[in-house]
């Protein structure tokens, strides 16, 4: 569909068709009938043509397919202009149906299908959020690591009993944007109950990051937060430590390990969004960047960068003091290293 932005006569139209569960053999037709139709001012063509809009003989229905919690969802959204006899109409009232398309199955055949499916919606997906019930209070924290609440933080949020408070979340690290479901990307349905250590007069947590490192020293950080959120209940049987036993042989030694650091300060974006945010410094001039590794011990380091640069006139050369030539930028584009 083309991107237009309508005028307050003309305004794009969206809907939602919910199917519920369909078997893996069905497909969805999704049509248009008895379409009723008006003529365009010349005013209302003019302002179409101008933004590039061409319209079809028939309504053209741009629709996404999703599911949610194993029922299907279909968004539909189309702008009501068509073109017939070379002349511009707008549809002022229309059905948008839909229908279900499969192949003839028994019923043998029909029940077996939706067996299987209920089992791996069960396996699936949670019968109802933890949140659903219960007193709960969000917290959040700005840094990775290990955080205390003392009985006394607990006892003013309204728990009554710290022993039987329970820690429920998954930090703040970007969750992925295509979920497979399956091995490392397998995740529950609902909020992980966080264990926590308990010691005198407050529990122990350890809290997630925005920031996720890769073994290569690639990162992946959260650009939609500024904190990781958990979620703090009363219930029975919290979340304990496991105990793991000692090894009966004799354990190595490590003296020293991988570290990384990072200087990733998200100031500017390229065309005023997306999630590639750079520094805000003018290279023109001399910059130095400082990154901290306490106890380091020498070595050999490896640094990554991303450089982005746009020339304003002309074609520019991007290189570093240390001689580093990342590449040349022709006229006014943007280039990303």
């Amino acid at each position: 569909m083309s991107a237009v932005s309508m005028s307050a006569q003309i305004q794009q139209k969206a809907l939602q068709i919910q199917l519920g569960h369909l078997l893996p053999t069905d497909s969805v037709c999704v049509y248009v009938e008895y379409p009723e139709f008006e003529p365009l001012t010349n005013d209302e063509v003019k302002q179409l043509k101008a933004q590039g809009f061409e319209p079809e003989h028939d309504v053209k229905l741009n629709v996404t397919k999703s599911l949610s919690r194993g029922e299907t969802v279909l968004d539909v959204n189309f702008v009501p202009v068509v073109k017939r006899r070379n002349k511009w109409l707008r549809v002022k009232n229309c059905e948008v149906k839909s229908r279900i398309i499969g192949p003839r199955l028994s019923s043998a055949q029909q029940t077996l299908l939706r067996t299987t499916q209920q089992v791996k919606r069960a396996a699936r997906y949670a019968p109802h959020s933890v949140l659903a019930q219960g007193k709960w209070v969000k917290i959040r924290v700005k840094k990775e690591g290990v955080h205390q609440l003392s009985h006394a933080q607990l006892k003013k949020m309204g728990f009554t009993d710290p022993a039987k408070v329970k820690l429920y979340g998954y930090g703040g690290r970007l969750l992925p944007d295509v979920f497979t479901f399956q091995n490392a990307d397998a995740l529950i349905d609902d909020l992980n109950e966080v264990p926590l250590y308990r010691r005198g007069e407050s529990v122990l947590f350890f809290a997630e990051g925005l920031l996720k490192w890769s073994e290569d020293g690639k990162f992946q950080k959260n650009t939609f937060s500024n904190y990781s959120y958990y979620f703090l209940t009363e219930g029975e049987n919290p979340a304990s430590f496991t105990t793991l036993e000692k090894s009966a042989g004799s354990a190595a030694k490590v003296n020293q390990v991988k570290a990384l650091a990072l200087n990733d300060n998200d100031a500017f974006v390229w065309y005023g969004g997306g999630r590639d945010f750079y520094d805000s410094k003018d290279t023109e001039n001399p910059t130095t960047y400082t990154l901290k590794l306490p106890g380091n011990v020498g070595g050999t380091s490896t640094v990554n960068y991303d450089v982005s640069a746009q020339s304003s006139n002309g074609a520019v050369t991007v290189k570093s003091d240390a001689g580093w030539w990342f590449g040349r930028i022709a006229g006014t584009d943007i280039a990303i290293w």
